[in-house]
């Protein structure tokens, strides 16, 4: 009964992701041809190593000079949450002033370090927090990271869009609220040709959507008539 009542919850939590789909649309100034990794922990260990990277980057281009930061431990998303929260701290203390776009990068590598800090308990690694364990851990173990579908959707979801800049954003939900978000600098100078790739976009995924829709309407209503 266990074993149903999980599998239960899984489901419903599926569904539930299932009541809004996300668009988005990126500009990148280059892209490699490498395969998606393989494997949840790859995913992490790519997402973990673009992320300080960035940050990196976002501290030289701002000359901000820390002595307390040592990059070579920065090993963990724990260790990497602490310093972007001390970063943002620092920041705030010296009236240090980002660029719009590196700000939300900013926000946006704080926010996924409190997501997989909230959900410990369900992004496992042999029963050990992701969060807490070092990265050349996750990284040559044989064990793999267990995680339901809503967290692996996420986790996805946070690969593809890594530390790229959304230009545009368009969001529905089941009862009918749509949301679309431009980038204000592509908004004063739009081009016609990423609008209409955006669009295309929209009605591939809410083809897809209504699809998945049907399949878990067609799930839900076999599982029902089971119980019968």
């Amino acid at each position: 009964m266990a074993f149903f009542k999980n599998k239960g919850n899984e489901i419903s939590k599926f569904l539930e992701d299932l009541t809004h789909i996300e668009i988005n649309t990126i500009i990148k100034d280059g892209m490699l041809s490498t395969p998606p990794p393989s494997t949840l922990n790859e995913m992490v260990v790519n997402i973990f190593t673009t992320y300080k990277n960035k940050l990196i980057l976002i501290v030289n281009w701002n000359k901000y000079e820390n002595n307390k930061i040592d990059y070579a431990k920065l090993n963990s998303f724990k260790k990497l949450h602490a310093t972007l929260t001390d970063i943002q701290s620092d920041f705030t203390l010296k009236k240090i002033k980002l660029d719009d776009k590196d700000y939300i990068l900013f926000l946006r590598l704080i926010s996924f370090c409190e997501y997989l800090d909230s959900t410990q308990k369900f992004i496992l690694y042999n029963n050990e927090s992701v969060y807490n364990l070092p990265i050349p851990t996750l990284q040559n173990t044989e064990y793999l990271i267990n995680a339901p579908i809503k967290d692996r959707v996420k986790l996805h979801r946070t690969y593809d869009i890594g530390v790229e800049h959304v230009i545009m954003q368009t969001r529905f939900s089941l009862d009918g609220d749509v949301v679309t978000r431009i980038e204000k600098d592509f908004a004063t100078s739009p081009q016609q040709t990423i609008i209409d790739i955006h669009n295309k976009q929209i009605n591939i995924s809410v083809k897809y959507w209504e699809s998945l829709i049907g399949l878990a309407k067609n799930l839900i209503t076999q599982l029902f008539n089971g119980t019968k």
